[in-house]
């Protein structure tokens, strides 16, 4: 062929003039845009010079503890329909007509005409005596007092008969008598003439004492009762929510069961605290009908009366029970 070259060699000589392939060429672009796209995102990260920093949401405030909201939450009220009674009504009733306070006050009378009659046996007793018969016909007057000082008594008698019918030779008589009692050695002095009388006021003085202690005393009753009345009201709305959410947990649970989410173990528990739950809420009601009848007890109410506490919140600190 005479020295010319052939096609085979003249191919082979210019491949490697040839262009890139493209799958080399993708990947040379798929690294810039990767870089590029690195550089944007730090870019982005990093805030402008002089730029002010964005503001960032501030949470909402919860309610503070025992704020107005939260308190009315808390309270119970009582009956729907019942009468209800304020503290300070219910106090006021109980020291109208409570019986062990109308005992207090009847010892204290008691002692008083006790007293009265310690302070009568130094005033002089007059007794006018009178006697009439078929042949006689009697007047006359006893008079005695007790001397406060010597410890004596002295007593004066007087008589005046008539005999119309009696063979003597003056019917009408008439008798006087003047005694002075006083003791040498034995009751002598102003102690023991004083004695009953001092004991008396004694009783007297301790029976107003007590009747101040009982007053006070069944005023924090009273008070005691009518929280303990509330208390039970909310005790009672805690068991019954826990009664709602254990309910509630127990369908969940067979429902869970029935397509496998759950197994039997997990429905007997909740059925247990169900039935904890259900307890718990009859022994509520039961301390709420006791707290109750102690608190129309202490006010001297018939077991019928439907008379129940007011609305109001459990103080929660000490300023709380400053009047």
């Amino acid at each position: 062929r005479g020295g010319g070259a052939s096609p085979g060699i003249d191919a082979f000589d210019a491949a490697p003039e040839r262009p890139l392939p493209s799958s080399d060429v993708r990947s040379a672009l798929l690294a810039a845009f990767a870089a590029l796209h690195a550089a944007g995102g730090v870019a982005a990260q990093e805030p402008e010079a002089g730029a002010p920093p964005p503001a960032v949401a501030e949470p909402a405030l919860l309610p503070e503890k025992g704020s107005a909201r939260d308190t009315a939450e808390r309270i119970v009220g009582p009956t729907e329909g019942a009468p209800t009674l304020s503290l300070a009504g219910a106090v006021r009733l109980a020291l109208e007509q409570n019986f062990g306070l109308l005992d207090s006050v009847d010892a204290l009378s008691a002692s008083l005409w006790q007293e009265k009659a310690a302070v009568g046996q130094f005033y002089p007793t007059v007794t006018p005596v009178f006697q009439r018969s078929d042949d006689q016909t009697l007047f006359g007057v006893d008079f005695a007092q007790k001397l406060p000082w010597t410890g004596g008594s002295v007593s004066a008698t007087g008589r005046y008969l008539t005999e119309p019918t009696a063979n003597a030779p003056f019917p009408k008589t008439s008798d006087l008598r003047l005694v002075l009692t006083q003791p040498l050695l034995r009751g002598v002095g102003p102690n023991a003439a004083f004695f009953d009388l001092r004991n008396a006021r004694r009783a007297r003085q301790g029976q107003e004492r007590s009747l101040v202690l009982a007053k006070q005393r069944l005023a924090v009753e009273v008070a005691a009762a009518f929280y303990g009345v509330v208390a039970q009201r909310q005790l009672l709305e805690v068991a019954r929510q826990s009664l709602e959410r254990t309910e509630g947990l127990r369908k969940s649970s067979e429902a869970r069961l029935e397509v496998g989410l759950a197994s039997k173990l997990d429905v007997f528990r909740a059925e247990l605290q169900a039935a904890q739950a259900s307890d718990a809420l009859v022994r509520s009601q039961s301390a709420l009908a006791t707290a109750l009848e102690r608190f129309r007890g202490l006010l001297a109410l018939p077991p019928d009366e439907p008379v129940e506490p007011e609305a109001a919140a459990l103080p929660t600190t000490a300023d709380d029970l400053e009047p």
